[in-house]
């Protein structure tokens, strides 16, 4: 009996001890650079200019898929009906 408690014991300490040895030899894992997102700041003047349609402001509208802006396909979309 005390045998096999031997056997046991050390087996059982060589299987952690393997263990600990390959959890501290493995590399960090790497988390994945983001990819960067484009961002356009404006001026609350600009903004101002941009809601009243003023001819002077910056053309700043968002692009779908296509490259073309939304507010196109909102038009050709609403000329269709």
């Amino acid at each position: 009996m005390p045998f096999g408690l031997t056997i046991s014991v050390l087996l059982h300490l060589s299987v952690l001890a393997w263990a600990l040895i390959n959890i501290h030899s493995t590399p960090p894992f790497k988390m994945p650079d983001p990819e960067p997102v484009e961002v356009a700041l404006i001026s609350p003047d600009d903004l101002v200019r941009l809601r009243q349609g003023s001819r002077d402001a910056k053309q700043l509208e968002a692009c779908n898929i296509d490259g073309k802006p939304e507010r196109d396909q909102e038009r050709k979309h609403g000329e269709a009906r």
